[in-house]
């Protein structure tokens, strides 16, 4: 009996792992905050598929890449949805871009951004009512 609480115990924690490692290693890139609009961009080619947006979004990608404004894994990302996209695998692509855009999370610089725009609104006032 002992021996059987310890193979369910082992395979638990088994199957913990990996369940952990499958969740992390699906994991997206984080795009720096100046490729965060390319993003956007490629997504609109690749939901209309305008091959001509893509080559442009493609251009981009391959110039900030050789500019040393793109990380390895972020440029991965970009060119495995472009090269899906080229060989005709549009509904992949576009799912592609949505979890790659859905991954993104803001960066202390842009939440910094956020809480200085909300300090600059003007506060809401209450309308007057009818007499």
């Amino acid at each position: 009996m002992r021996i059987d609480r310890n193979v369910h115990s082992a395979q638990a924690c088994l199957g913990a792992i990996w369940l952990l490692s499958a969740f992390l290693g699906c994991a997206r890139p984080q795009a720096a905050s100046e490729n965060r609009q390319l993003i956007a961009s490629l997504r609109t080619a690749v939901n209309t598929r305008n091959t001509e947006w893509l080559e442009k979004n493609a251009e981009i990608v391959e110039e900030r890449r050789q500019a040393g404004q793109m990380a390895d894994a972020e440029y991965e990302e970009f060119h495995s949805i472009i090269a899906k996209a080229r060989a005709g695998e549009w509904e992949q692509a576009e799912q592609e871009v949505i979890k790659f855009e859905k991954a993104q999370r803001p960066i202390p610089e842009e939440m910094q951004r956020g809480t200085e725009r909300r300090l600059r609104r003007k506060p809401h006032t209450e309308t007057p009512q009818k007499q």
